[in-house]
């Protein structure tokens, strides 16, 4: 089969057995060690002669995922960022764990912007569930998290890049593309923030 693109295109082989290597899977998340797959060989599109550069996909074997690995042998279907959280009885609450898991899935996707928006969703929401009264800006939502105490410790060394970033930013419904780093690092605090409010027993309470 030809995958083409531009200047080249890709010849894929069957599958068949490759170099036995180790990665993680980026639709498991498991750390595996596949040698079944599959070859493309890259060809000039002017002259259908082929070039010295490779590709393959890797099958994981636990769940059967198709993971591409790029010409320089990076693997681009990394490992989703975060941690997968699970949710209450509460059907709200669940509800912001299956968005905060959708916000994994955009930063592995290289989505950034739609994480970021996934994220801010979710940090309103524990604010109004927290007390916080309606129609505040994003920003104005995390400080009163912090005000209140509800950012534990290893949440506060994260309030300086937010704050940097989204202090003073731009009303919606402007738009703005969000960069790699932005996103994690809001990410990797809404996790915070779900684990410290939601996950604790006796803490779990509905959300409006």
């Amino acid at each position: 089969m030809a995958t083409k693109s531009g200047d080249y295109y890709l010849l894929w082989s069957t599958q068949r057995n490759l170099e036995i290597i180790p990665f993680i899977c980026g639709s498991c998340g498991r750390r595996v060690t596949s040698g079944k797959g599959y070859d493309g060989t890259e060809y000039s599109s002017l002259t259908n002669a082929p070039t010295a550069r490779r590709v393959y996909v890797r099958i994981c074997p636990y769940c059967a995922s198709q993971i591409y690995f790029n010409v320089d042998e990076s693997q681009s279907s990394g490992p989703v960022a975060g941690s997968t959280l699970r949710g209450t009885s509460y059907q709200s609450v669940e509800r912001l764990y299956k968005l905060y898991n959708e916000a994994c899935r955009c930063t592995n996707a290289s989505a950034f912007t739609a994480c970021v928006l996934c994220c801010q969703t979710i940090l309103v929401n524990i604010a109004l569930s927290k007390g916080a009264r309606k129609g505040l800006k994003f920003a104005e939502y995390v400080h009163y998290l912090l005000d209140k105490g509800y950012v534990p410790p290893e949440g506060k060394r994260l309030i300086g890049p937010i704050r940097e970033r989204w202090d003073n930013a731009p009303p919606a419904p402007s738009i703005e593309i969000i960069k790699k780093g932005e996103a994690e690092t809001l990410l990797s605090f809404t996790e915070i923030l779900l684990k410290h409010v939601f996950e604790f027993p006796g803490s779990v309470q509905e959300v409006p």
